[in-house]
């Protein structure tokens, strides 16, 4: 690589690859708040009901079951999707911090020097 390269694109280059990072960081921390959202809206449907002795207590109760069942299957669901996004936006947020990293090597490497043997050769 030529000293241009070395002072100019490589620094530009790392400074692009941070901008990446923070977004994709920023992303994961959005879903993980979504996430905690959802697992807080769940705990709630867990609530132990009050004991009723009479008829429309006991219909109440049933009828709150049937709903929170319902709720429970929604926010399930939406949990597994927010879990395949945490999964996908955490791979994505790693691959930004490696790339990060070798850039920001690269930039501070002194000039003239050479790039380092990875063993993949």
């Amino acid at each position: 690589m030529s000293d241009a390269f070395h002072e100019g694109r490589a620094a530009r280059l790392a400074a692009m690859a941070v901008m990446v990072l923070e977004a994709k960081s920023a992303r994961l921390r959005a879903i993980v708040e979504a996430r905690d959202r959802l697992k807080a809206a769940r705990e709630g449907l867990e609530r132990p009901l009050p004991e009723g002795t009479d008829l429309a207590s006991a219909r109440a109760a049933l009828a709150y079951e049937g709903w929170a069942a319902a709720r429970r299957a929604g926010i399930d669901a939406a949990l597994s999707r927010c879990e395949q996004d945490w999964l996908a936006q955490l791979a994505e947020a790693r691959r930004a911090f490696g790339r990060r990293q070798v850039l920001a090597a690269i930039a501070e490497r002194p000039p003239g020097r050479p790039a380092p043997r990875t063993g993949a050769e």
